[in-house]
């Protein structure tokens, strides 16, 4: 019965938290600017590069994007007020108020936001799908969609969960997203600067905000080439093989 209870609080803080992000402007502010350049992306690169595997032209448009920078901005809008927002608004006291745990209130939050970013990441490569078919006609291997959407959302979790530890440790929304991109950046241009001044590391890649972006043959790649460059083992072999 214990166990239930404790179940029966987890999806009840999942429901209150679902509506809470559902209500944010912010989510489908992200979502849509998201969108809006991954369409443009995909039609761009449509008309000037010429793919010869046109059938797998998804993947490619998917793992272009697939950056920190695409990754952040749908992770951190989904947590960035997930703890602070309750302080912010007032709304913590009634619901530690509640029967449920501290521990309960976390998870459920943090379900939550997996489940809202696993929705944007299906939204995105359902869209990606559709318009590489409209640019390139009918695309292949698109079961391989649901692994990517899984991966994916699983690399967005480790923007949304260091935004939502900023959040909990500030109680301020902006500080969080702000914290947040700042490491985020400031990892960025550390590796960067190193690999100019010594040579790449192959274990660049486990690094937070850096070799995150989902793709597993990127990383299996990076792995058995250990004196590829970073870029190339992320970005530049990846693109190649989808075009070649």
């Amino acid at each position: 019965m214990k166990e239930l209870s404790h179940l029966r609080a987890l999806k009840a803080v999942i429901k209150y938290e679902l509506k809470w992000d559902l209500r944010k402007l912010k989510i489908y502010i992200s979502l849509s600017i998201v969108t809006a350049l991954a369409l443009l992306v995909t039609i761009y690169m449509g008309s000037m590069v010429h793919v010869q595997n046109k059938g797998n032209y998804w993947l490619f448009s998917l793992t272009f994007l697939s950056s920190s920078i695409f990754l952040f901005l749908m992770g951190a809008p989904v947590t960035m007020n997930s703890i602070s927002g309750e302080f912010e608004s007032g709304t913590i006291v009634p619901l530690l108020s509640r029967p449920v745990s501290r521990t309960e209130v976390f998870f459920g939050k943090v379900i939550a936001s997996m489940i809202i970013i696993l929705m944007e990441m299906a939204l995105l490569g359902i869209t990606l799908s559709v318009v590489s078919t409209l640019i390139m006609g009918p695309q292949s291997n698109l079961y391989r969609l649901l692994i990517y959407t899984l991966t994916l959302t699983a690399s967005t979790m480790v923007y949304a969960s260091f935004t939502m530890m900023l959040s909990s440790i500030t109680k301020n929304s902006m500080a969080s997203i702000l914290g947040a991109f700042g490491v985020m950046f400031g990892i960025m241009i550390g590796v960067s600067i190193y690999e100019i001044t010594y040579s790449p590391q192959v274990w660049f890649i486990t690094l937070p905000f850096i070799g995150t972006d989902g793709l597993t043959s990127n990383a299996i790649y990076a792995f058995n080439n250990p004196d590829a460059k970073y870029a190339m083992a992320l970005n530049v072999h990846s693109n190649s093989t989808v075009l070649s």
